[in-house]
C-alpha cells in the first residue's frame, strides 16, 4: 500500500510539473541579410521560433530551429524584462510583460528580430 501511494504521488507531481509548462511557436521567413558571409538559398526553410514557459517558474526560453537563443525571467516583483541574443547575425530580443489577476499571473511575451516584431505570445 505504501509503495502504491508513493508511486501515485510521483506520477501526480510529474503531471503537475508538465501541465505548468507551456510552448508556443511561430515561423519567420528571413529574406534580407546584412552580412555578405551568409546568404540563404531560395529553398532554405523558414525559421521556427519557439517560446517555452518553464514549469513552476517565471522563466521563458526563446529557441530558433531548436537552438536556444535567449532566456528571460521576471525578477522579484518586476512587471517586465528584456533580454538580447543573436542568431545567424540577426539581433533577437525577447521582451516580457506580466499582469496579476486574482493571485495568478498572465504573461505576454514578444519576440523581435532586428527590431521588427515577429511574434506575440500569451501565456
Amino acid at each position: 500500500m505504501r509503495s502504491f501511494l508513493f508511486r501515485a504521488l510521483i506520477i501526480a507531481t510529474a503531471t503537475l510539473l508538465t501541465a505548468c509548462s507551456s510552448t508556443q511557436f511561430t515561423l519567420y521567413k528571413h529574406s534580407d541579410y546584412k552580412s555578405s558571409d551568409y546568404k540563404p538559398s531560395e529553398s532554405e526553410p523558414s525559421w521556427r521560433i519557439t517560446v517555452v514557459k518553464k514549469a513552476m517558474a517565471d522563466e521563458f526560453v526563446c529557441s530558433i530551429n531548436d537552438s536556444v537563443v535567449v532566456e528571460g525571467t521576471f525578477r522579484g516583483f518586476s512587471k517586465n524584462f528584456e533580454e538580447d541574443g543573436s542568431y545567424r547575425e540577426k539581433k533577437v530580443k525577447l521582451g516580457g510583460y506580466r499582469a496579476s489577476f486574482s493571485g495568478s499571473y498572465e504573461y505576454q511575451i514578444r519576440v523581435f528580430i532586428d527590431d521588427r516584431e515577429i511574434g506575440k505570445f500569451d501565456f
